[in-house]
């Protein structure tokens, strides 16, 4: 809004007399220009603009007047909905309010006249992403020292696919990963909630989450069944190894046991196994088995291996007694 005012002729007339009482007057007419109002325009944003909330929306304008030149610095901006903005030739503001805005910027000069320019431009609630969570399974449960797999989804309805940008947490190992998937080597033992998050370009957040369980990891069992305790066996004949081994988490793992002997140590791999000659005198076989965990168990039967011709077994030495005594008869 421009205030103008009209021009003034004003006349002013200078007289002089001299000592004899001689004068002489002069006369000139002054011409007052008026003060002229400054020309406010505002460049940005372009009428009838559309925003997504949270964006930022740039307020770019220029103003000048005849007497005070450049006076863009001095721009106040308002706004219908929000009131004042701020003050300069450029400001940026993403903080406005849904809805039909009418944008202001005013300027006054040094003589209290003053212009204006506006715009109007309209604020659309922002959306937040859709977020998923593919993996893990809401409410599963992994041993300790598991990877795991962590897969989700973001979709924004401005900004698209932003799966990428997820960032991953848990509410007890805190940040443990980025993007679309990724891998945590092991999670700690405990109720977890795996948290995916992501922002849009203007700010509104997405979240999804589920719950974890880490439970302990429980060790294998070994049940070895030949040889049986206290078998002897003859020097030089093999020995049938046999046992099972079964872990919670990783099931049957009975190809997996390793035999040895406190006597010759390493026997072999597997079960069933046959080992060749034992040393003699008495043997510790020992059936050890170890989950994916690290988690391991053994079993151990004792045997022994006589010299040739010796009585070791309490059996054997009775059933020779009772042989001597029949011949002796």
């Amino acid at each position: 809004m421009k205030k103008t005012h009209r021009s003034v002729n004003e006349a002013h007339a200078a007289t002089v007399t001299d000592s004899l009482g001689a004068s002489v007057s002069r006369q000139i007419t002054l011409t007052i220009a008026p003060n002229q109002a400054p020309v406010a325009s505002i460049e940005s944003p372009a009428p009838g603009s559309l925003f997504n909330q949270g964006s930022a929306v740039l307020l770019s304008g220029s103003a000048s007047d005849p007497e005070d030149g450049d006076l863009s610095a001095s721009i106040t901006w308002t706004s219908s909905l929000d009131g004042a903005l701020g003050v300069g030739s450029q400001l940026s503001r993403n903080d406005l309010v849904s809805g039909v805005h009418l944008l202001t910027a005013s300027v006054s000069d040094q003589q209290g006249l003053m212009d204006s320019a506006q715009v109007e431009i309209t604020i659309v609630p922002n959306s937040p992403p859709l977020v998923s969570i593919l993996a893990p399974t809401d409410g599963g449960s992994v041993p300790e020292q598991t990877a795991v797999a962590l897969s989700g989804s973001a979709v924004d309805a401005e900004d698209g696919d932003l799966s990428a940008s997820l960032t991953w947490a848990s509410s007890l190992d805190g940040a443990v990963g980025s993007g679309a998937s990724a891998v945590v080597p092991a999670l700690s033992i405990g109720a977890h909630t795996i948290v995916a998050f992501v922002s849009d370009g203007s700010g509104a957040a997405g979240t999804a989450r589920v719950s974890l369980t880490v439970t302990p990891n429980l060790p294998p069992t070994v049940v070895v069944d030949s040889p049986v305790e206290l078998a002897e066996i003859v020097v030089g004949d093999p020995i049938d190894l046999l046992a099972t081994a079964t872990d919670p988490e990783d099931g049957d793992l009975t190809g997996d046991i390793v035999w040895s002997s406190s006597l010759d140590g390493p026997l072999g791999t597997g079960s069933p196994l046959q080992a060749q000659t034992l040393s003699v005198g008495l043997h510790a076989i020992t059936a050890t088995t170890t989950d994916r965990h690290g988690a391991s168990a053994s079993a151990e039967t004792a045997i022994s291996v006589p010299e040739p011709g010796v009585i070791q077994s309490l059996v054997v030495g009775l059933m020779l007694l009772l042989a001597a005594r029949r011949r002796s008869d």
